[in-house]
């Protein structure tokens, strides 16, 4: 039987049916409290700082090209010149903190190994510091995997020191930079897919007009007292943002895990290695081609 910290039955202490006590956010939080008490001004415990360890406690990753480590490359000492690679550490603040942990894959695994599960979150801002490969996003958001199509909608594509930021691999799955990840069963498909470049398609027109072009659109709606056109305005990119909305909620409860392949193997998802003009919003390729 699970009792919560005061004794009580476990009973109303699931969050949204995931069977995880909150009670496990509230020790994990203390912990990390008390270590940076014990970290800025030398208060020292009995038994020190503990914080709580789960099985499937989510490790936050800020998805940016994997830079040199200090140290790796070349020189004298160790690994005979070989650079190692860091991965930048995504530390959320606590005033507006995230889970902490995840649930099981529902599929995708063996009798020996389990998938590690792919959670994904963006952030209005972030904070670096003297580490770099550690960062502090502020007020972040998770997001299910199916709505990354909102994310590839204004993504840049061009690749950054030889990385692409976006492919797609020849099982089905999706890369990111140096992750890969397959989504949920049936939600990256041919139906989604042409819903995201169709939209993107609209975005980029709508935003290659000039305002030569559209003056007496701006003078209509003034002398009528509305605002300058907003892309909300435009019926075609309403449409394409609930329909593409209502697509992804069909794999919200659905998780990604993560897919064991190098990303270098995945397929670029331009249309054309050639950037055309203007440079934003470059097109996407066709579902066929891909």
């Amino acid at each position: 039987k699970r009792e919560g910290l005061d004794g009580r039955d476990g009973s109303g202490l699931d969050d949204f049916g995931s069977g995880l006590p909150l009670e496990f956010a509230l020790l994990h939080h203390f912990g990390l409290a008390m270590r940076e008490v014990q970290r800025s001004t030398g208060f020292q415990r009995s038994h020190g700082a503990h914080i709580l360890q789960h099985p499937c406690m989510l490790q936050w990753e800020f998805m940016q090209p994997p830079s040199a480590a200090k140290g790796g490359c070349g020189g004298k000492g160790r690994g005979g010149g070989k650079s190692a690679v860091g991965r930048c550490g995504a530390h959320l603040e606590r005033k507006n903190a995230l889970g902490f942990a995840t649930r099981l894959p529902a599929d995708g695994g063996t009798n020996q190994k389990l998938p590690r599960v792919a959670v994904f979150a963006v952030s209005a801002s972030v904070q670096g510091s003297e580490n770099p490969g550690r960062v502090y996003p502020v007020g972040a958001t998770s997001l299910p995997a199916s709505h990354l199509a909102f994310i590839l909608l204004t993504a840049k594509l061009n690749p950054v020191q030889g990385m692409r930021r976006f492919g797609m691999t020849a099982r089905g799955g999706f890369s990111i930079l140096s992750r890969c990840v397959n989504l949920p069963g049936g939600c990256l498909g041919k139906a989604w897919w042409e819903q995201i470049c169709k939209l993107r398609a609209t975005l980029r027109l709508q935003l290659s007009k000039t305002p030569v072009t559209e003056q007496h659109v701006l003078a209509s709606r003034a002398s009528a007292g509305c605002p300058p056109l907003l892309l909300a305005d435009v019926g075609e990119i309403q449409d394409g943002v609930w329909s593409l909305l209502t697509t992804g909620l069909e794999f919200e409860n659905k998780e990604a895990t993560e897919l064991a392949m190098d990303p270098r193997l995945a397929a670029d998802i331009l249309a054309s290695p050639t950037l055309s003009v203007p440079a934003a919003l470059q097109p996407l390729a066709a579902w066929d081609d891909l």
